[in-house]
């Protein structure tokens, strides 16, 4: 996947700080929103190589937005040759927490998640 450089603006409203996660399908950024002035998370995947999932993702987080511990997704859109949305920031990814576990979850852990 190619490199989103640091500050960069994506869709005129988020500026990219630092890269915070990655997964398969792509990369995941601390950014800022330049119309609240909070950060946010940006998620961005390749346009070009492999399928893209992530207005997938981004439809689906619409539909579960009221839920508890779900994140409330912001916009989704396309830039150059990405696919990108953006998000609240919640800390740390369940990647983290897995990894923190041994990789392994709990039956109860994994029904809060």
């Amino acid at each position: 996947m190619q490199r989103a450089p640091s500050q960069f603006n994506i869709g005129n409203r988020f500026l990219l700080d630092k890269k915070i996660g990655m997964g398969g399908f792509g990369e995941v950024y601390l950014a800022k929103d330049s119309t609240t002035g909070k950060n946010c998370a940006v998620k961005m995947e390749s346009r070009v190589n492999g399928m893209p999932v992530l207005n997938y993702e981004f439809k689906i987080l619409q539909h579960l937005k009221n839920l508890e511990g779900v994140p409330q997704v912001f916009k989704f859109g396309l830039q150059s040759d990405f696919n990108w949305m953006a998000m609240d920031y919640i800390g740390y990814s369940v990647e983290h927490y897995h990894s923190a576990c041994q990789r392994i979850f709990q039956v109860e852990v994994s029904c809060v998640s």
